[in-house]
């Protein structure tokens, strides 16, 4: 599923990260939350595509990128925020709106 997006094997989980976002867009998922270590290369070539697979597959995604010095506060209304923003979408679909990604 990450052909289209990824030609090559990048190493590391990469590959599996925009396969499964695809996947999980087909099978009608609200959205993908990405979580990525702060210094994994094959994460971040992962996290630079995502927002194409987000944008043509019609799939949220959030990417938070970790470490040791992460702040519980910063992800926590970070992650607030995105559960409101799949909130809001599945409203204006059960309505028959149209919405953003």
């Amino acid at each position: 599923a990450a052909a289209p997006y990824l030609n090559n094997m990048v190493g590391g989980h990469g590959w599996e990260s925009i396969g499964n976002t695809v996947r999980y867009a087909q099978r009608g998922y609200d959205g993908v939350i990405h979580i990525l270590p702060f210094t994994c290369t094959p994460e971040i070539v992962a996290q630079s595509i995502l927002p194409a697979v987000s944008q043509e597959q019609g799939i949220p995604v959030l990417s938070l990128s970790l470490d040791e010095q992460s702040g519980e506060a910063g992800i926590r209304t970070r992650l607030e925020a995105f559960l409101d923003l799949l909130q809001q979408r599945r409203k204006r679909r059960a309505a028959g709106l149209a919405y953003l990604t």
